[in-house]
């Protein structure tokens, strides 16, 4: 404007600091900036675009949170890592060992999880932020993972786990204080080359077991739904929990070559459960369904599981079969 190009060669003519030209600078930047102009707007703050309780970003999301703060997708995972950790359970360990992972899927998506340990029950039943991340994305129908941001290098039960990822050879890590990593580096000679979690698989062909009595017609048809979906040809597995709002979370048995890295339905339907900013406490029934021909069951762990952190909780359990071949 004329008025901007004014001032400019006053401030050009003004060299002197008491010159008249000098205070003719200053009345004019006084009106000029006399508080009438509109403010520009602040830029957005990570905490504004992802509040806190948001465990997963769309690719649309995703996009426009990392435009909105000037970073690339993978430099807006690494970033989320502290907020993955509010979804964090450590029943045994306490919330100064809560731990978070954040991951960038194939499809643009973001997905947030934290560890679970269940208070009561050992170490080895605990489920790792690495584990549950994966589990998080499994439940949304991610199809591979890009990026993987953590606030420690993944330990040797992950890295088994993270191997049977079909896109594991893509997969680059980003370890808070280190230089990114490939997932590749981390696992030489790895057990297991047939990686199959994340890539698309038709469901499994289930009968439907009578209904126990007791267990509602939502929780049965949920968790039949739960081991359609179990990422386990052998032995499919699917469990429903309702809470005392009334809420239902399930989970699949997630099966790996590796076995003892393998989730079992109920740490997949926790990892729903503490996304939801729920806890295992919060439990009034349980329900599982798995397959009868299978030479390993769940049932008797899931029970120990809930008596010890869940005493409240209503278990019940069904046997399915494969439906017949057409």
């Amino acid at each position: 404007s004329s008025e901007v190009t004014a001032l400019a060669e006053a401030v050009s003519a003004s060299r002197a600091k008491d010159s008249p030209e000098g205070a003719a600078v200053d009345a004019t930047l006084g009106s000029a900036f006399d508080g009438n102009e509109p403010p520009l707007p602040a830029a957005p703050t990570l905490d504004e675009l992802v509040p806190a309780g948001v465990s997963y970003l769309n690719p649309v999301e995703s996009a426009r949170a990392a435009t909105a703060l000037g970073l690339t997708p993978e430099q807006l995972v690494e970033k989320l890592v502290d907020k993955a950790k509010s979804f964090a359970r450590p029943g045994i360990s306490g919330v100064q060992w809560s731990v978070g992972a954040a991951a960038l899927g194939d499809s643009g998506a973001i997905y947030l999880a934290g560890n679970i340990e269940i208070k009561g029950m050992p170490y080895n039943q605990s489920i790792h932020a690495e584990q549950a991340v994966t589990v998080h994305a499994m439940t949304r129908g991610e199809t591979g993972l890009a990026v993987m941001a953590l606030s420690a290098v993944p330990c040797g039960h992950c890295r088994q786990f993270l191997n049977e990822l079909a896109s594991r050879g893509n997969l680059r890590l980003l370890v808070r204080g280190q230089a990114p990593m490939t997932f590749t580096s981390l696992l030489m000679n790895p057990y297991g080359t047939k990686g199959a979690l994340l890539t698309p698989r038709p469901d499994n062909e289930l009968t439907a077991p009578a209904r126990p009595v007791g267990v509602s017609k939502d929780l049965f048809v949920a968790a039949l739904q739960a081991a359609a979906k179990s990422p386990s040809f052998y032995q499919p597995a699917g469990i429903a929990l309702k809470t005392k709002s009334g809420k239902i979370y399930t989970g699949s048995y997630v099966q790996v070559a590796g076995a003892n890295p393998s989730v079992s339905s109920l740490q997949a339907a926790l990892v729903t459960l503490a996304l939801d900013q729920g806890d295992i406490s919060d439990i009034e029934n349980a329900f599982l369904i798995e397959l009868r021909s299978s030479n390993a069951s769940e049932r008797a762990l899931t029970r120990l599981l809930l008596r010890s952190a869940a005493p409240q909780a209503r278990f019940r359990f069904a046997l399915t079969d494969k439906a017949p071949q057409r």
